[in-house]
């Protein structure tokens, strides 16, 4: 999964990206021993009062202002998307 895969991809393209800018990209979330903790929690952890990614989400409870924690839109990956089709 970490070889070939979406989540590969992605962070190549988000890396190349950055790079435009003069900019680093890492993914944090991809650390080892955030990845094995994730895959250790149990799934009804996941999913509760209707949101999902849950353990972020309550990791984030006092930090993030509660309309930004509880949103269930997502924003544009790649703000460079129109330059990049012209």
């Amino acid at each position: 999964m970490f070889v070939k895969s979406y989540v590969v991809g992605r962070n190549d393209c988000r890396s190349t990206i950055a790079a435009r800018y003069g900019v680093a990209y890492s993914a944090p979330l991809l650390d080892r021993r955030i990845v094995d903790f994730i895959l250790s929690l149990p799934l009804e952890r996941f999913v509760a009062d209707g949101f999902v990614r849950q353990p972020y989400r309550a990791a984030m409870t006092g930090i993030l202002p509660e309309m930004i924690r509880t949103r269930t839109d997502k924003s544009a990956p790649t703000p460079d998307a129109m330059l990049n089709l012209a």
